[in-house]
């Protein structure tokens, strides 16, 4: 397993340092077999976008995703997902849906989330077994998303 490396930004006046696991999404892929790795996301607010993505492109970050997610969340009728803080997600991003569980650890200083995914072949057709098993949606989203990488990390807005 690789061990995590430091990345640190000088993104305007502040900077960035991610812990990187492994490029893209933090999963390690084996063939068909996906390890769960814990994810570390670090949330920064009011920022100017656009001066911070010429950087990282000025950095030499690469474009990975520009395009709509749809996102659907599902729990059981008592709440049994969300009364223990984890998610159960079920996401489509341009031709590519995913089934996301996310055990979420928070501490006082982060909070980190161990993933297991797998890749599906139709979002309905997941959602129809998810119901069948007696999940309920609890929230759907849409957003527009931008990613880039560099040297492991990942960089959403």
């Amino acid at each position: 397993m690789k061990t995590p490396s430091h990345q640190t930004a000088k993104l305007c006046n502040f900077e960035i340092t991610a812990i990187c696991l492994k490029k893209q999404r933090n999963i390690l892929t084996l063939k068909n077999l996906k390890i769960p790795m814990k994810e570390t996301e670090v949330k920064i607010l009011d920022v100017n976008r656009l001066k911070i993505e010429q950087t990282l492109k000025d950095l030499g970050a690469k474009k990975v995703f520009d395009g709509d997610i749809e996102t659907v969340f599902f729990d059981y009728k008592e709440g049994t997902i969300i009364k223990q803080k984890n998610v159960l997600r079920l996401r489509k991003m341009q031709d590519k849906t995913e089934l996301t569980y996310k055990k979420v650890h928070v501490t006082q200083t982060a909070k980190t989330a161990e993933e297991h995914s797998v890749e599906v072949s139709s979002l309905e057709t997941m959602k129809e077994i998810l119901e069948n098993l007696g999940l309920s949606i609890i929230d759907r989203t849409k957003k527009h998303r931008v990613s880039y990488t560099r040297d492991g990390a990942r960089f959403d807005f």
